[in-house]
């Protein structure tokens, strides 16, 4: 199957190097590949190759298919040209997940959590499908490049899509579900939630919304004060999950600040986005190294246990730099340019200066604590040499792209 995922990685380079710039859409009009698409599905092609180099032994052959089936229809969606096969791969993505939330999560409230997630899924699902019907019949076709909204009636529904698209961001008030959802979890559909599976609300805006999407300021001004205050509920989660899952709620927003303050912000929001997949997918992973070497998810008890080996630390110190944008990281960069562009709104620039100040003071606090708690000082313990390699590529892979 490793053969597969790396020819799959191939192809997808191949198909974006016979894309001209200016005409993304490829000849039979079916798949289109902007930017856009071929930096989400560069998300999803990272998490397949990471499954399969670090997680090959420790997760199930159910989990191994469920995620096939999700980052393959999450590839189609990304790329789709087709309103209806946008819609199916948009659904199909997120209900091997739901599935997997059902059987393989070893926590007791998981039903609780499917349930919710559920609920999200039948809300939008049917009202999405008519939209993109209705909208696809009034264009006279179903691929999505030559539509041209400017009726009222569609931007009444481009703004109806927009709502359900948020709610798998998801920004708020829409955000609920994320934190319980991840706290029940599976490992593994943590980390594909907070990868790829977010981004699809990020695709949706992008390809459905445009038009009316600069028309909310005022929203993107209210979601930016929810952001801050997801920073402040973070601070006071003792669960590595939770607290990683409200971090994630608050980061996300920066894609869609980038989409409507950054000249070109596909390619700003985008790049955010890859950023973000990687290091809040790579944190989860850790979490669960911590979690089988101390049996708790809880910061005091990790912090305290000294059978976790300090190379996984060092790893732990390389991820909270990922999360804090340590300079030269992707979203460190994509921080600024964002920062820069909103100088024409000081009140929004003041919000994303007090932002990244925040956002970078509280993982270093926890992060502090953790090193200074810790009895160990040797690097044996809970240690597998080729993770740790893999891990730290992958890493200095993500740092160190922006300079070149």
């Amino acid at each position: 199957m490793g053969f597969w995922f790396y020819l799959l990685l191939v192809a997808s380079f191949l198909l974006y190097s016979v894309v001209s710039p200016t005409n993304p859409v490829l000849p039979f009009s079916w798949i289109i590949l902007d930017n856009m698409a071929v930096y989400l599905c560069l998300i999803s092609i990272a998490f397949v190759l990471s499954f399969g180099v670090v997680w090959s032994e420790s997760i199930s052959l159910s989990e191994r298919s469920f995620l096939l089936v999700s980052v393959v229809s999450s590839l189609l969606c990304f790329m789709s040209n087709n309103a209806l096969l946008f819609w199916f791969f948009y659904e199909l993505s997120i209900l091997p997940l739901l599935i997997s939330l059902f059987v393989n999560s070893p926590y007791s409230e998981r039903f609780i959590a499917g349930w919710y997630l559920l609920g999200y899924v039948i809300v939008t699902s049917l009202p999405m499908l008519f939209i993109l019907v209705y909208l696809s019949v009034t264009n006279g076709s179903y691929f999505i490049s030559s539509w041209n909204i400017t009726d009222e009636i569609g931007h009444i529904l481009a703004f109806i899509l927009f709502v359900l698209f948020i709610t798998k961001v998801p920004l708020p008030p829409f955000h609920s579900w994320l934190p319980i959802v991840h706290a029940e979890a599976s490992t593994f559909v943590s980390v594909v939630l907070s990868g790829y599976v977010m981004k699809l609300g990020i695709i949706g805006v992008f390809r459905f919304c445009s038009e009316i999407f600069m028309g909310l300021g005022s929203f993107i001004s209210v979601v930016f004060l929810f952001s801050i205050m997801f920073l402040f509920v973070s601070y006071s989660e003792l669960d590595t999950k939770r607290w990683l899952a409200f971090l994630s709620l608050s980061h996300i927003l920066i894609a869609v600040v980038a989409i409507y303050y950054v000249e070109g912000f596909s390619f700003i929001s985008i790049v955010f986005c890859l950023g973000h997949g990687l290091s809040a997918g790579l944190m989860f992973y850790l979490f669960s190294v911590f979690y089988n070497a101390c049996g708790s998810r809880n910061w005091l008890i990790i912090g305290m246990a000294d059978n976790i080996s300090n190379l996984w630390r060092i790893q732990l110190v390389l991820g909270f730099l990922t999360l804090v944008s340590f300079p030269p990281s992707i979203n460190f960069i994509t921080e600024v340019i964002t920062i820069g562009s909103s100088v024409s709104n000081f009140s929004v620039m003041l919000l994303l200066c007090i932002y990244v100040l925040l956002s970078g003071v509280i993982p270093v606090v926890l992060l502090s604590y953790l090193l200074c708690n810790t009895s160990n000082r040797g690097f044996s313990g809970l240690f597998t040499s080729v993770n740790f390699v893999t891990l730290v590529s992958l890493w200095c892979v993500w740092f160190f792209m922006p300079l070149l």
